[in-house]
């Protein structure tokens, strides 16, 4: 419910204010691009809501590709914890079934952990 708040708080002025901007600027410019051949007619705020269009989805690319690095350095580091993980619970497997079944001689192979290890 707060997320829907939050959202509809910040996604209806923006609203408002693009509406309000095309319904403003709805005079006919001449657009040309020079290299190119050919001119165009648009709407002013057809040219500029495009731009902006086009400026937030060239930069969200952007931010996607200069992330892709420490995304793949989580998934890295994620199965590498994983894998500690089974590590760990082998080992505390094998340190239960050592202390289940003593040695002969009397002596553990796991170290007991009651005394400090330095």
């Amino acid at each position: 419910m707060l997320r829907w708040l939050a959202s509809t708080l910040i996604v209806a002025p923006f609203t408002l204010i693009v509406l309000l901007f095309a319904v403003s600027n709805r005079q006919m410019i001449d657009v040309a691009l020079f290299p190119l051949p050919g001119r165009a007619m648009l709407p002013l705020y057809l040219l500029v809501l495009t731009v902006m269009a086009l400026s937030f989805f060239v930069g969200a690319l952007l931010m996607w590709v200069l992330g892709l690095s420490a995304r793949v350095t989580a998934r890295r580091a994620s199965k590498r914890v994983a894998k500690l993980e089974l590590e760990l619970a082998e080992l505390r497997a094998a340190a239960l079934r050592a202390d289940a079944a003593p040695l002969s001689g009397g002596s553990s192979s796991v170290p007991s952990l009651s005394a400090p290890l330095y």
